[in-house]
C-alpha cells in the first residue's frame, strides 16, 4: 500500500507544477496585455492630437491676413477647406470679441457670439488647447482644439477644429481585440504545451 501512495503523490506535484505554469503565464499575458494595450492607446491618440492641432495650426495661418482685413468671404473658404479633410466635423474662426466670423458647419452663426463653457474656454485660451466635447444634437466625441491668431503679440481672433474620435475609438478597439486574441491563443498554446508534458511524463 505504501508503494501506491508515491505515484499519487508525484503526479499531485505534476499537476501542481501545470496549473502553476498556466497561472505564472497569464499573470505574465495579463501584464503584457495591459502594458502594450496602453503604449498603443496612448501612441494612436498622441497621433491624432498631433494630427488636429496641425490643422488648427494651419487654419490660423492661412486666416491671419483675411482675418485682419476683414475678408470675410476669404475665412469661409478657409474653414470650408478645412472642414474637407477626413475626420474633421467642423472648422470656426473666431474675431477678437470671440464671436464667429466663419463656421463651416453654422454659417448662420456668423456674428454671433458662442456661449458654451467649451466655447469660451476655446476663446480665451492663450496656448494651444484641446478638449474633450461631442456635437451637439448627435453625441458625436470629438477633439476640439484651438489656437489664437496673434500679431506683434496682440490677439485678432482664435480658430477652432473640431476632429472626430470616432475612427480613433474604432482603432483602440481593434487593437484591443487583436491583443485579446493574440493572448487568447498563447494561453491556449501554453496550456497544452504544459498538459502534453504533463501527460507525457505520468
Amino acid at each position: 500500500m505504501r508503494r501506491r501512495r508515491f505515484p499519487l503523490r508525484f503526479v499531485s506535484l505534476q499537476a501542481k507544477f501545470l496549473w502553476g505554469t498556466v497561472l505564472v503565464l497569464f499573470l505574465v499575458m495579463a501584464a503584457v496585455f495591459a502594458v502594450v494595450e496602453h503604449r498603443q492607446r496612448g501612441a494612436i491618440i498622441g497621433e491624432v492630437q498631433r494630427r488636429g492641432e496641425v490643422l488648427a495650426r494651419h487654419l490660423a495661418a492661412i486666416s491671419t491676413a483675411p482675418l485682419l482685413l476683414y475678408n470675410f468671404t476669404a475665412l469661409e473658404q478657409n474653414v470650408a477647406r478645412v472642414a474637407g479633410e477626413a475626420d474633421v466635423v467642423y472648422a470656426i474662426v473666431l474675431d477678437a470679441e470671440g464671436k464667429v466670423a466663419a463656421h463651416s458647419r453654422h454659417p448662420e452663426l456668423v456674428g454671433l457670439l458662442l456661449k458654451g463653457e467649451v466655447d469660451r474656454q476655446a476663446a480665451s485660451a492663450d496656448v494651444p488647447l484641446v478638449q474633450n466635447t461631442e456635437v451637439e444634437g448627435t453625441g458625436e466625441p470629438i477633439y476640439d482644439f484651438a489656437v489664437s491668431i496673434r500679431v506683434d503679440r496682440q490677439r485678432w481672433g482664435t480658430v477652432r477644429v473640431g476632429l472626430s474620435r470616432q475612427r480613433m475609438e474604432a482603432e483602440i478597439n481593434r487593437t484591443r481585440r487583436e491583443l485579446g486574441v493574440l493572448t487568447a491563443m498563447t494561453l491556449i498554446l501554453g496550456g497544452v504545451a504544459a498538459a502534453l508534458d504533463y501527460l507525457s511524463g505520468t
